[in-house]
């Protein structure tokens, strides 16, 4: 399986011929949500390369997506955080796997910022944890769901907004606040690696936003 050579094929069909029955916006947002897989595959982002593209008319228009395959060898940082011991191995819930997944997680997100892709819809149900990984080396999670992502130029503050996204994602559905903390507080390690003033950046930022989460000052906001 080559990822380039889908990417180009997918590529090619929207621009042919045949591409013309489908409306101009649904042609345009498969061609970036194309463009952006590839960039990430390309870069080294942690993802899973497509199988298929899927364009399917609905009701009120037309949608477009990419197919991703990962079967039972893997799990979301959603369900970790709502029933550990089903995604994990009972041996494997610990401490120090919980971080190794956070710190994991927040490295490959600071690498697709640091690629220039903003992913409006980053939550934990979009980060994959590769449940083999945690047996054989360091831990591996990929960012899936490429269907709202965009290529940005330049400084800009969608890398922040992806974050707040994500914690917002977090306190949703109001899991285990240790198991959280835990998770988070590694996340936030593994984007920012050192980078104190950053992290300070995104604390202003949050308030600047007025982000209002319960019980998110004793999580990690220290």
């Amino acid at each position: 399986y080559n990822a380039a050579a889908f990417g180009q094929a997918v590529a090619n069909a929207l621009s042919s011929k045949t591409s013309s029955i489908l409306p101009k916006p649904v042609t345009y947002h498969a061609t970036v949500n194309n463009q952006v897989c590839t960039l990430a595959l390309r870069e080294g982002v942690p993802t899973i390369a497509p199988v298929a593209l899927v364009l399917s008319r609905e009701a009120l228009g037309w949608r477009a997506w990419l197919v991703t395959p990962f079967g039972d060898n893997a799990f979301t940082l959603q369900d970790l955080l709502n029933d550990p011991e089903s995604a994990l191995e009972p041996h494997q819930v610990s401490t120090s796997v919980l971080r190794q997944l956070g710190r994991a997680a927040g490295t490959a997100v600071r690498r697709m910022h640091e690629t220039g892709i903003d992913h409006p819809d980053l939550n934990l149900g979009n980060l994959l944890a590769v449940r083999s990984s945690l047996k054989e080396g360091p831990a591996d999670v990929r960012i899936l769901d490429w269907d709202r992502a965009r290529l940005r130029d330049g400084p800009s503050p969608y890398g922040f907004q992806n974050l707040l996204r994500l914690l917002r994602s977090a306190l949703k559905k109001l899991p285990d606040e240790r198991l959280l903390s835990i998770c988070l507080q590694a996340f936030l390690r593994g984007y920012f690696q050192g980078d104190v003033a950053g992290l300070r950046s995104l604390r202003a930022y949050h308030r600047r936003k007025a982000f209002v989460a319960i019980g998110l000052h004793r999580l990690f906001w220290r």
